[in-house]
């Protein structure tokens, strides 16, 4: 990117060639992350915020490209993360768009059980207007592959039990989410969540990691356990939503 000279990186955001970017300083655990998760979403059809990396004085930072029209999802949904109570705000003020607003956000949901992203709190995603048409859009996406907590956007009520009881509590918490939307939905999250698993494979995400790598000539840390860490979440999520298809 040019112009890099002209940027106060002490600054939240900033003007380049008419856009605005906004600037986050990036650390050993987050660098490259962002960028292989934008990559990910892309391959789905998530709308992802673009992010650039830079190098400033010896400091790494994203920029992110401001998207057009948006609302963050904390000025509708009071910081709620319960997606019955969003998609309820959404059937209410968008009723002639609720169906592909709805479809959007249950891929989110579905996208960050499979990358182990516990952080889809209300200010890391929302909505980019234009005319009658509404996107949904995601963005700091830094806490994927780790899995250390279980996903945000659940649906799971506490009267709905399921108990999965795998070893790692996080991996078992979303797959309670996701069998919990399988069994109250259409069959048309199952068709979604079958054509993300068939593109988001291990060896996908590991030709990803490599592209980032490569291209920005960076060192993601951990990159092997992350990758191990997926394939593990991966497998059991294919094992047990097989399972679960046969006895429905």
């Amino acid at each position: 990117m040019d112009n890099l000279d002209k940027i106060n990186f002490k600054k939240p955001s900033t003007k380049i060639d008419g856009k605005r970017y906004f600037i986050k300083e990036i650390n050993d655990y987050t660098d490259g992350i962002e960028l292989v998760v934008e990559r990910l979403a892309n391959l789905v059809g998530i709308n992802c915020a673009h992010y650039d990396r830079v190098i400033n004085n010896g400091h790494r930072y994203y920029l992110t490209e401001e998207i057009k029209n948006y609302m963050s999802a904390e000025t509708f949904t009071m910081y709620k993360e319960n997606l019955n109570d969003i998609l309820d705000y959404i059937n209410s003020n968008y009723p002639n768009k609720s169906a592909v607003i709805i479809d959007q956000i249950i891929k989110i949901f579905l996208f960050d059980i499979i990358i182990l992203n516990g952080d889809r709190n209300s200010h890391n995603w929302g909505f980019s207007t234009r005319d009658d048409d509404v996107d949904v859009y995601i963005l700091d996406n830094s806490c994927a592959f780790y899995g250390e907590e279980k996903v945000k956007l659940g649906l799971k009520e506490a009267s709905y039990e399921i108990k999965i009881g795998l070893n790692d509590p996080v991996i078992s918490q979303n797959v309670e989410e996701l069998i919990y939307l399988l069994d109250t939905s259409s069959e048309l999250y199952s068709d979604m969540f079958i054509d993300m698993l068939g593109v988001l494979t291990p060896e996908n995400l590991k030709s990803t990691f490599d592209e980032v790598e490569e291209k920005y000539q960076l060192k993601i840390v951990h990159k092997d356990k992350l990758i191990e860490k997926y394939t593990n979440n991966y497998e059991i999520i294919c094992n047990l939503f097989h399972l679960h298809t046969l006895r429905k």
